[in-house]
């Protein structure tokens, strides 16, 4: 037997539970909305940097400081 067998029984066993959204399924609805004026999904940014702080911005995300939800990088 691999060693990818048991990881993989266990993501089939248990769900793949990881956090991610149905993007496919909701990506036009949530676009018509936007562009409607119905919901303003700039609420969720939290953090706006330059390109250059990117490594900051990174950690910011992964490490949940300073109540980070999203970065916005700035070219």
């Amino acid at each position: 037997m691999s060693q990818l067998w048991a990881p993989v029984w266990w993501v089939w066993w248990v769900g793949w539970g990881v956090g991610q959204c149905h993007v496919h399924k909701y990506m036009k609805p949530l676009l018509g909305l936007i562009e409607q004026g119905k919901i303003a999904p700039t609420w969720v940014i939290t953090h706006r940097l330059p390109l250059t702080e990117a490594p900051t911005g990174y950690d910011l995300f992964k490490n949940k400081k300073d109540h980070c939800e999203k970065v916005v990088l700035k070219p």
